[in-house]
């Protein structure tokens, strides 16, 4: 009998341990919350069963049944439904009801004409937010469908993040690259759309200029030296303006004043700031989180009390002053820059990766509408201002 016993609390420790040896952690799948109030409630239901079956096929949890979680809603918490329970106290009450290790809570945000799907993995025990991701989608099931396996991916680092088709962002960049006709534009574009209606041509057209690509030239000083370079006018005794640049004479900074001709992803936008030439000005670079907040003005998320700087780049280091009001800023449109500088964009990239991120997922990035600091997944495409220093 004793061997009996001993053999049984073996078999329940391995049931929790993975292929590795590992604990493996215990989840509550919770209901995904809409507060768009515009989606039908059977495809919310669905959605939820979806992502735990996500995360159950990952191997990465012990997923706690749906029936399990029902009964044991209807026993602890008193709810007719456990679909009542929506509040973070009373899930976290419910997960530990469930003897869970940690829950996953999801919901669905409509801004604008676009949805996002955010969820977020609580440690139980901390009571606190261990991981978090989120996705757009259009609004429709299938777009849906998608947005769940996408942050199931980045949830459990398992699979690869689906890209939506944009035939609408592929037109626009293809216009883009015949219009400017460089080869940093078109590799940008096969980077994008390496199935797109342009790809044929672009491949063709790289080969075709590769032999103009210019070589790296010297590390240039200001570009006053240079005649192409004759600053227009000053602004707020700190910005001289070029046609094409900004010089920011307190951090000595050169800017590219006008943004990416199109959103794009972190790495393309890496690239597309190493093949960047204004003039005969090499050497551009994607900006850090530190120096994407040098320009942000009118809102606390430039100063020390948002706490991400080029220092600090964990998910811990964001608070809620990392925020601004939407549109109140000095800047055209309420945009949170100086006024008379720069051209066109709204959300920026900068170089800065989430620490901590899976596999280096996510990256820094500055909203100048909101004065937002935050970090996504770096398959968005967001715009691109490049930088460099100058002496």
């Amino acid at each position: 009998m004793r061997y009996l016993l001993l053999l049984l609390l073996l078999l329940a420790v391995a049931s929790t341990m993975g292929d590795s040896g590992q604990r493996v952690t215990k989840l509550a799948v919770m209901e995904i919350e809409d507060l768009s109030g515009t989606l039908d409630k059977k495809i919310l239901e669905n959605a939820a069963e979806a992502l735990r079956g996500e995360l159950v096929a990952s191997n990465k949890f012990v997923v706690i049944s749906k029936d399990r979680q029902q009964k044991q809603a209807v026993k602890e918490m008193k709810k007719e439904s456990w679909k009542e329970c929506y509040d973070q106290s009373c899930r976290i009450q419910l997960g530990q009801a469930l003897t869970a290790d940690t829950i996953l809570t999801g919901k669905i945000t409509l801004f604008g004409k676009s949805y996002t799907l955010m969820v977020e993995l609580i440690d139980l025990a901390k009571e606190a937010t261990i991981k978090g991701a989120k996705v757009d989608f259009d609004g429709t099931e299938n777009g849906l469908a998608d947005a769940v396996r996408n942050v199931a991916v980045e949830i459990t680092g398992v699979g690869t993040i689906r890209k939506k088709v944009d035939t609408e962002g592929d037109a626009r960049a293809c216009a883009m690259a015949k219009e400017k006709d460089t080869h940093a534009m078109w590799s940008v574009y096969i980077e994008e759309f390496p199935k797109g209606a342009c790809a044929f041509e672009a491949k063709s057209r790289i080969k075709e200029l590769a032999a103009t690509v210019k070589a790296p030239a010297a590390q240039p000083a200001e570009p006053e030296k240079k005649a192409e370079a004759k600053p227009s006018n000053m602004v707020a005794n700190r910005y001289k303006l070029y046609p094409e640049m900004v010089l920011d004479t307190k951090h000595k900074l050169l800017w590219q004043r006008r943004r990416s001709n199109m959103p794009m992803t972190h790495d393309n936008a890496v690239k597309y700031c190493q093949d960047l030439y204004i003039g005969d000005y090499g050497h551009w670079r994607l900006p850090t989180i530190g120096e994407l907040k040098t320009i942000i003005h009118g809102c606390q998320s430039a100063s020390d009390a948002c706490p991400v700087h080029d220092g600090c780049l964990s998910g811990k280091c964001y608070n809620a002053k990392c925020y601004c009001w939407h549109g109140g800023g000095p800047g055209e449109d309420g945009y949170f820059w100086q006024k008379d500088v720069w051209h066109g964009g709204t959300t920026f990239w900068s170089s800065s990766i989430l620490q901590g991120s899976s596999s280096a997922t996510h990256a820094w990035f500055a909203d100048f509408a909101t004065g937002k600091i935050s970090n996504i997944g770096r398959y968005n495409k967001y715009d691109v201002r490049c930088v460099k220093k100058v002496k």
